[in-house]
């Protein structure tokens, strides 16, 4: 073989070797992305842990696939955890949410590891008791909420005034709690 021919099928193996090494690169960047969601489920196992689940409604939260757990969902593009919702809709004769088939707190308070689901965008907790505790203050590190639906939450005391932070938010719901003050601080966009 000649020197030009050797050097073209060099270079061409060359770049197929650093194609296929770019390959496997992006691959462990999914591997990364996998312990993303790692990290997400360990925020949602932990947020669990600090519940009492009497109807068995978070039984699907199994597997290693976060995403695929009944009420979560996840972005179809980039796969962060975007969407929670623990609506309770089984509602009693007088149109109130059956306590019975709520989420309220096991322990003190709800666990803090929600605040590191950074692109999460809709939060219902709506229908469920948290015990008449306060609203987590945590919630107010979440600045990419776009919804966020706390009625019939069995909260209680003062609104945080940091909720008011949340800029990205177009719904608010925190009707039929046992609030002191309603006094929000919101900014403009």
């Amino acid at each position: 073989m000649t020197k030009p021919t050797l050097l073209v099928r060099s270079t061409a193996l060359l770049l197929c070797l650093l194609i296929f090494q770019a390959g496997s690169t992006s691959h462990g960047q999914a591997s990364v992305s996998g312990a993303r969601i790692s990290s997400d489920q360990y925020a949602l196992l932990s947020f669990k842990a600090s519940l009492l689940d009497r109807a068995d409604r978070l039984s699907s939260w199994q597997g290693e696939d976060c995403c695929e757990w009944k009420g979560v969902r996840c972005s179809n593009r980039m796969g962060h955890l975007i969407k929670l919702s623990f609506r309770n809709i089984d509602m009693d004769e007088y149109n109130y949410p059956n306590m019975s088939r709520s989420l309220s707190l096991s322990v003190g308070e709800m666990s803090s590891t929600l605040a590191t689901l950074q692109n999460l965008r809709y939060l219902d907790l709506s229908g469920n008791y948290f015990n008449c505790t306060s609203i987590p203050v945590f919630l107010a590190s979440l600045n990419n909420l776009r919804y966020l639906n706390l009625s019939f939450a069995g909260f209680s005391g003062a609104i945080p005034s940091r909720l008011g932070n949340l800029s990205k938010l177009h719904y608010l719901n925190v009707s039929w709690n046992d609030f002191q003050t309603m006094d929000l601080a919101w900014s403009p966009v």
